[in-house]
């Protein structure tokens, strides 16, 4: 007879994470197409960074949404054919591109940051504040521990 494992996958917190996070992103991508919007939820962590930071290159890009360098080439290619951004070479090296955000990418950011948090407001619905704040931190010792064994998360 198959003996089960002991481990509690219920309780098991890199399940929990995943399973909210893909919840989460499953919803925010319902968003955006309910609204017309022609991005994921994977290219939105792009361009909120851009919002930020217009214009860094593609190797940036890549540490700040911890991407490897090939699904962020991916995400800047889907972004590049909806209009959203460009890619202009660097002029002092030439194996380097930096990623600037497009009029059309600028104008849905009001948009886009709205239906990102509602889906937030959606996900922390009924949680106390203290306790949201709380697991906040608890998640970001997490990805201090966790950070330095693989920096590239996709």
């Amino acid at each position: 007879m198959h003996k089960k494992p002991d481990y509690d996958l219920e309780n098991s917190l890199g399940m929990l994470l995943d399973w909210a996070s893909q919840f989460m992103r499953l919803e925010l991508n319902r968003k955006f197409t309910a609204a017309g919007i022609d991005a994921t939820s994977e290219q939105w962590k792009v361009m909120i960074i851009l919002w930020f930071e217009d214009g860094l290159t593609q190797q940036q890009l890549a540490e700040k949404t911890h991407k490897s360098k090939v699904s962020l080439v991916k995400l800047v290619d889907g972004l590049e054919r909806r209009g959203l951004v460009n890619r202009r070479p660097d002029p002092n090296d030439r194996r380097s591109n930096h990623i600037f955000l497009t009029p059309k990418g600028m104008s849905i950011q009001e948009q886009l940051i709205g239906l990102a948090k509602d889906n937030l407001a959606q996900a922390t619905a009924d949680i106390n504040p203290q306790e949201l704040a709380l697991c906040i931190n608890v998640l970001k010792q997490v990805l201090v521990n966790m950070k330095g064994c693989d920096s590239e998360i996709d």
